[in-house]
């Protein structure tokens, strides 16, 4: 990876060889290499954003944690984008849809769907809570995409049982043994 970029303004109209990544990251005040580099080494290779501020200081590029934060984020939502804009290329003739929530009690959750197996993550989403009144929609657009899947796999919450339920009546579904096992002895 070339670390040696350098912070300019984004400039869409004036770089030709660049033109069809900067349309992706119009709008940062950063060179989208800077974002791309963030994006990397954070996502990618696991670095913390002070690991990645130093990295680039050292090459002379100063940029606050902050900012490295957001140009994290940055990137996330633009290969996010490409990923939703590529979902219907994923030929996925028969999946088994595995769905899980993950999150702290009280605070927004990350939802996602992937297919068991290909292993292939189908689409994510954050949502303010793990309830029926946002997982519907979110398999709707997986059914609307992918179809039915084979089967299920999912914890044994009563909001995803119910959605499942409703987006794709009579398919099986199965509890995720760690999720079993994980829940004994709990009293719901």
């Amino acid at each position: 990876m070339d670390i040696n970029i350098h912070i300019r303004k984004c400039n869409i109209h004036g770089i030709t060889n660049r033109k069809i990544i900067n349309s992706l990251l119009c709008g940062s005040d950063f060179d989208p290499r800077v974002t791309i580099a963030v994006g990397l080494l954070r996502w990618l290779m696991d670095y913390q954003i002070s690991e990645i501020q130093i990295l680039l200081e050292s090459r002379g590029i100063s940029i606050s944690t902050g900012e490295i934060s957001n140009l994290s984020r940055e990137f996330l939502l633009h290969f996010y984008c490409i990923h939703r804009r590529h979902m219907k290329d994923m030929e996925l003739k028969e999946y088994i849809l595995h769905l899980d929530g993950t999150g702290e009690s009280g605070s927004e959750i990350v939802f996602m769907a992937k297919d068991g197996i290909t292993g292939i993550t189908m689409d994510a989403c954050i949502m303010p809570s793990e309830s029926s009144e946002y997982i519907t929609p979110f398999l709707q657009g997986i059914s609307d995409t992918f179809g039915e899947p084979v089967s299920v796999l999912r914890d044994m919450g009563i909001a995803i049982r119910e959605s499942v339920s409703i987006v794709f009546p009579g398919i099986l579904q199965l509890i995720c043994h760690y999720h079993f096992i994980k829940a004994l002895g709990k009293d719901e």
